[in-house]
């Protein structure tokens, strides 16, 4: 087994961990309304899947094509993070009876395999945060998504017998203030 698949498979088996600790969602999943939808950004798009554990959290998984050099042409294959967040809602606002406002906060972790700036693809292991809006409207099953992101962690690459090359994950802090939108589907 290579040193690559060693550190991809701890930090896989670091999410599920993350995951199953959270074991009461599952309960929730079943009795609450999750919702389903699309993320999009011009750093990254994908599926973003909600389960409520009660009033104030959640929690959020994302599957997402990291788009560093696509937009632009340098690059032609999408890298592609794991994420698990735990959205907290620091405050709610009621403006009108049809509409929810709420205020989130969301650690958590991302695994995946992407580009870093001037790097080739490698394995990305971070801490990552959102903050930001939801909106949810009562009168209608959809939830839009306005926030913000960042990861904070290290890109592994050029692996080889001998060890690998480990830098900071530049991209998860440049690229912190990229606006991001989902619509998601409550059911």
């Amino acid at each position: 087994m290579t040193n690559a698949t060693r550190i991809f498979l701890a930090a896989f088996i670091g999410c599920a961990f993350a995951l199953s600790v959270q074991a009461q969602g599952i309960t929730s999943f079943l009795s609450r309304s999750s919702e389903l939808g699309a993320h999009f950004s011009a750093k990254n798009t994908g599926l973003t899947v909600l389960i409520p554990y009660d009033e104030d959290t959640m929690g959020e998984i994302r599957l997402v094509a990291d788009l560093e050099g696509i937009i632009s042409g340098r690059e032609n294959v999408p890298g592609a993070k794991l994420s698990y967040l735990h959205d907290n809602v620091i405050h709610r606002w009621n403006p009108s009876s049809g509409l929810q406002v709420r205020l989130l906060f969301c650690p958590g972790v991302s695994v995946g395999i992407m580009r870093d700036r001037h790097l080739d693809m490698g394995l990305v292991i971070a801490l990552t945060g959102d903050a930001g809006f939801d909106f949810v409207f009562n009168e209608s099953p959809v939830t839009i998504s306005f926030r913000f992101s960042g990861d904070a962690g290290c890109h592994l690459s050029d692996f080889n017998r001998d060890g690998c090359s480990m830098n900071l994950y530049k991209n998860g802090l440049y690229r912190l203030f990229y606006p991001e939108l989902s619509i998601r589907y409550r059911f």
